[in-house]
């Protein structure tokens, strides 16, 4: 059959337009009067691009608004004056003329032949037709025509596709995604059709049945793939290809390509190989066949569009796929397994909270595609093809400061929305948002996080979520921390000041895995993205893909997308300052070793997360599902290593300054911790004080203060609850002196805010040097376990029960509390409770939709 070779601006064939020369065929059908009848099942769905529109989103700024008229698929409207053809939208005055052989939905020059929805200019070649163009049938199924070609109609056709959807999936690991299978849809009860989920660079089988046997002497058959509404071959949303007869036949691994592998009756039986490289999304799928025995002067193609899209995603099993990684365990765990971990808390007592990421449930995939969508303005471009792109697109759709999926909040007010707390379940933030059609109220970094996870691993991009502990934010570029103190007038007490740095409590972003061949070798494998709305990056609050190995060596000099900031999370010097005067500062102290503690993902094992809740330094490392990879992001502390790494990232910051080596301390303090005691309980604040001067002489502390007060994750701190002060202190050299005081519930209960940490400062003041010295250390209550009892499996839309319950250890009543339960099939499950007594609280949940299996 005729194909005419798309060439480039340089005059090259593009690469999707290869096929084998076939003079004789190519003669024949590039006769004018070569005419296309298009017939095939109604679609079973509505395409990414046409949900899109329907979504309507007027939000100013915000993504996928589409231009008005633009063109799409079934169900569009027209313009006045324009032919409809198979449902597409034409702009008036649009013109087929006589003799050109056309695809649905196309605008044509004379004696062309074009790709549907293309849209041509006047002034090609061809002679203009006076006679008004013919109407081209289109039909359901069987082409229907006038009698005079009943003979060539019969010829040759399909009568249908078998998309083999268990084997492909099975074979590509989409097997798991809900849209593979029959399923009802909830709110109407409609039965909704299997979808074909596959991986490109991989093959997958098709059973094409044809009215009479395939012969390739006799007959001629092609390949169509489509994504958007406007598909065009340069733009890699349109492919044609031939079939290759060979059944031990192979092609490139950058294009698309077919082969016959069976052949029975009217029966043949095709795989299909996706380009390695081609765009992710829902393809349409058409099949070109014409009869070699027909009038020569009047060639008929028929194009047979199947009912239901393909939907292709990124193969991290296939070598040609940027995201490729070879080992079968870790793809288990960062793209197959759909319930896991976030880890929170301090350094010192880490919690994880157990997460539902649900990437294969219902709707997940189709959200995920349309967010991409919606970004890249409604329609496929060739940066889905890419996943260094995908994934920094992902980091923006993800945070709702561009219009995206989560609002941000850290104020502790959540009255018009849900707490960042609560959200356990990636599946009911994304259905909320597909619903509501607008950005779901409220998030954390961890639940940033966690639904960056569901999307990369939906889409194919191997992921996981990552906890640094002690996370710095730079806000300046100097890839530096500075905190600054002004000496209060009145009491004489150091007073901390507020600028842009600070250090988190905890920071959750994501890694995601990828070959970086825009910066050669080396830099391959894991990147840090982040869609924690933090900083600006390009104008747009997004971050990543940064690679871990440039992270750990601090090679920001000639690197795109935030090295800079992530290396400050992992490894910045926290520099404190004192204000003498309106323009006098001193250098108090450099801590080289604060940031960047126990950097913690969960262990790849492939299975949910079943271990402890609440980890302790005399746990860590026994089975408590946690892999610490704080070694991949740095340096073993004040190894020259690591001392070289934070000198080049401070030479290539935006604030080139000079690294500062920290100081000998004459008084060296230490703040105990006593990790693991349970919120309303009484707890001890303990400082150590050491004379460890230089001169081997006595230190007098002439004022020891130490102050409690509350902290947000996000290093923020509230006003000093508690505080002890000793005066006169005494130390001979290598002398160790420890200051205790307790603190009992009702001294903190009234003052703490989410997590229930706090920060304990102590400041010494030398009589001999003159010198202050300032020590800070996190403190955090544990608070109770919740135990849950429920059976291991049950059955689809049969109710079960489940019993929690909690100790409540506090002195008196917890009111207002609710039980909030989710899991795969399970979503927004709530239970209201007014009052839990001193003792424990035990209550049975009815579920009315469960999983198969519950985690």
């Amino acid at each position: 059959m005729y194909k005419r070779r798309m060439k480039d601006k340089r005059g090259k064939r593009s690469p999707q337009r290869r096929r084998r020369k076939n003079h004789e065929r190519d003669a024949k059908y590039s006769s004018s009067n070569c005419r296309v009848v298009c017939y095939g099942p109604p679609k079973d769905k509505v395409c990414g691009w046409e949900r899109n529109k329907r979504r309507c989103r007027r939000r100013s700024g915000s993504r996928g608004r589409h231009r008005s008229g633009s063109r799409h698929r079934s169900g569009s409207r027209h313009r006045s004056g324009s032919r409809k053809r198979h449902g597409s939208r034409h702009r008036s005055g649009s013109r087929k003329r006589h003799g050109s052989r056309h695809r649905s939905g196309s605008r044509h020059r004379s004696g062309s032949r074009h790709r549907s929805g293309s849209r041509h200019r006047s002034g090609s070649r061809g002679r203009r037709s006076k006679s008004p163009p013919e109407k081209i049938p289109i039909i359901d199924q069987k082409p229907v025509v006038q009698d005079e070609e009943e003979e060539v109609n019969k010829r040759f056709h399909v009568l249908g596709i078998d998309f083999n959807i268990p084997l492909n999936t099975k074979n590509h690991h989409t097997d798991k995604f809900e849209c593979t299978e029959e399923r009802v849809r909830e709110g109407d009860s409609k039965k909704l059709p299997a979808e074909l989920v596959v991986r490109r660079g991989q093959s997958f089988t098709l059973t094409i049945t044809f009215d009479r046997e395939y012969d390739k002497k006799e007959n001629d058959l092609e390949f169509c793939f489509t994504t958007g509404s406007r598909p065009k071959p340069p733009k890699g949303t349109a492919v044609e290809f031939d079939m290759d007869e060979n059944a031990n036949g192979t092609g490139h691994h950058s294009e698309w390509y077919a082969k016959m592998v069976e052949k029975k009756g009217n029966t043949i039986k095709v795989e299909i190989t996706p380009a390695c490289n081609c765009i992710i999304g829902e393809w349409e799928f058409s099949i070109l066949t014409s009869s070699k025995i027909q009038a020569e002067d009047d060639p008929l193609l028929f194009k047979y569009t199947s009912g239901s899209d393909i939907t292709i995603l990124l193969n991290p099993w296939c070598e040609h796929d940027e995201c490729y990684l070879a080992t079968t365990s870790l793809l288990n765990e960062y793209v197959l397994n759909d319930t896991g971990a976030v880890f929170q808390g301090n350094y010192k007592q880490i919690n994880a909270k157990v997460w539902n990421f649900a990437q294969f449930e219902n709707k997940v995939l189709e959200i995920s595609l349309d967010l991409l969508l919606e970004h890249f303005g409604g329609q496929p471009t060739i940066d889905m093809s890419d996943p260094i792109k995908l994934s920094r697109a992902i980091t923006e759709v993800v945070n709702a400061n561009d219009g995206g999926v989560l609002v941000g909040n850290w104020s502790g007010k959540y009255e018009d929305g849900m707490s960042p707390t609560m959200w356990s379940s990636s599946e009911s933030i994304l259905n909320k948002y597909d619903e509501t059609k607008e950005s779901v109220k409220y998030g954390q970094c961890w639940v940033f996080s966690a639904i960056t996870t569901t999307v990369c691993r939906a889409l194919g991009l191997p992921c996981r979520s990552v906890t640094n502990f002690s996370s710095a934010h730079d806000s300046d570029g100097s890839v530096a921390i500075d905190e600054e103190y002004e000496k209060d007038k009145k009491t004489g007490k150091l007073k901390r000041l507020k600028t842009g740095d600070s250090v988190w409590n905890f920071h959750v972003w994501n890694e995601c895995w990828m070959t970086r061949n825009d910066l050669g070798n080396g830099y391959d494998g894991w990147q840090v993205i982040d869609a924690t709305p933090q900083e600006v990056s390009g104008g747009v609050y997004r971050c990543g893909p940064a690679p871990v190995t440039a992270i750990k060596r601090g090679e920001l000099g000639r690197m795109q997308y935030d090295l800079p900031f992530v290396f400050a999370e992992v490894n910045a010097d926290v520099i404190k300052w004192v204000k003498l005067s309106s323009s006098k500062w001193e250098k108090l102290d450099v801590d080289t070793s604060r940031v960047g503690k126990n950097i913690s993902t969960k262990e790849p094992d492939g299975k949910p997360y079943d271990k402890n809740q609440s980890l302790f330094p005399w746990n860590w490392g026994k089975d408590d599902g946690r892999l610490d990879i704080t070694h991949e992001y740095k340096y073993k502390e004040g190894t020259l290593e690591e001392r070289l790494a934070v000198q080049n990232a401070g030479k290539a910051s935006k604030k080139v300054r000079q690294v500062d080596e920290a100081e000998h301390m004459d008084v060296v303090m230490d703040i105990v911790g006593n990790d693991g005691i349970l919120l309303g309980s009484n707890f001890d604040v303990e400082v150590k004080v050491k004379n460890q001067s230089k001169d081997h002489k006595v230190r007098t502390i002439t004022v020891l203060d130490i102050g409690v007060e509350p902290k947000l994750y996000t290093g923020e701190t509230g006003d000093e609850f508690a505080e002890k002060r000793y005066n006169d202190i005494r130390l001979k050299y290598e002398e160790e002196e420890t200051f205790k005081f307790t603190l009992k519930p009702d001294d903190y209960l009234d003052h703490l805010e989410e997590q229930y940490m706090m920060n304990i400062t102590a400041t010494a003041q030398v009589k001999e040097t003159g010198k202050v010295h300032i020590k800070e250390e996190d403190y955090r209550l544990r608070r109770p376990d919740i135990e849950v009892e429920a059976p291991k499996s049950g059955k689809r839309y049969k109710p079960f029960e489940i019993n929690v319950s909690l100790k409540n250890p506090l002195s008196k009543p917890m009111t207002k509390c609710v039980v909030h339960v989710e899991a795969n099939g399970i979503v927004n499950v709530e239970e209201k409770i007014s009052y839990i007594s001193f003792y424990v609280l035990a209550t049975f949940l009815q579920i009315q939709h469960g999983s198969t299996q519950l985690q």
